[in-house]
This record gives structure tokens, C-alpha cells and sequence, in this order.
């Protein structure tokens, strides 16, 4: 499988050949290379529903707020750690449990079970 990694991030920078960096954008931009690429993964952002209106697979990484109403797109997937206080949405902890806890392995499988499904 052929793919690049962009990451899009007002600071976020390390050497790193095979990642673009796409920093600093304007608005407009980012959403020309949401419509240029194949899949998105982000947490709950704008970013996720930018994707989800260009019809972009996308898997989003969810903790204080609920993905039955957030990622209610056509081509949408999720993640999140089911513990008991989340969704809290606004009334949300210091701590972030709900993505502190939330393991690599999870988002990692859900992105191999969404590639071997053809998305």
C-alpha cells in the first residue's frame, strides 16, 4: 500500500522525511487538502467534520464528547474508551481519562480493520 503522511498542526514539527508538515495554513487550504486526500483521522475537531462533509473516510478519536452524534458521517468510524464518566462533554475533568486511557493499539486496529474493509 501506497500512502503519505500529512500531519496538520499549527506547531507541531519533528525530522522526519517520510511526514509533510502542514503548518501554518490558512483555513482554505486545509480544507483543499481534505478534499484532496483519501482518509483523515482526528479527534473530534473540525477537522473530523470537514472530512465527513467531503464524504473522506475519516476515523475519529473521541473522549469527553459522543460519537453517536458527532461522527454521523456516511464514511465515519470512531474510537473512544468506554469508561463511566464519559461522555461528559463540557463538564470534563482535568485529567482527560477518557483519551489518557484511550491505548494506540485501539485507534491502530480500527484503522487495520477499516483498510482491510476497503475504506
Amino acid at each position: 500500500m501506497n500512502y503519505q503522511i500529512i500531519i496538520a498542526d499549527k506547531n507541531l514539527q519533528w525530522n522526519d522525511n517520510d511526514i509533510i508538515f502542514f503548518n501554518n495554513h490558512s483555513l482554505r487550504e486545509l480544507f483543499s487538502l481534505v478534499f484532496k486526500s483519501n482518509f483523515v483521522i482526528s479527534h473530534d475537531s473540525g477537522l473530523l467534520h470537514i472530512a465527513g462533509a467531503f464524504d473522506k473516510y475519516c476515523l475519529g478519536i473521541f473522549g469527553p464528547t459522543d460519537p453517536r452524534y458527532r461522527a454521523i458521517y456516511k464514511n465515519s468510524y470512531y474510537v473512544k474508551e468506554d469508561i463511566i464518566c464519559s461522555p461528559c462533554w463540557y463538564n470534563r475533568c482535568e485529567n482527560l481519562t477518557c483519551m489518557k486511557n484511550l491505548k494506540l493499539d485501539k485507534v491502530e486496529n480500527k484503522l487495520l480493520e477499516m483498510m482491510q474493509n476497503g475504506n
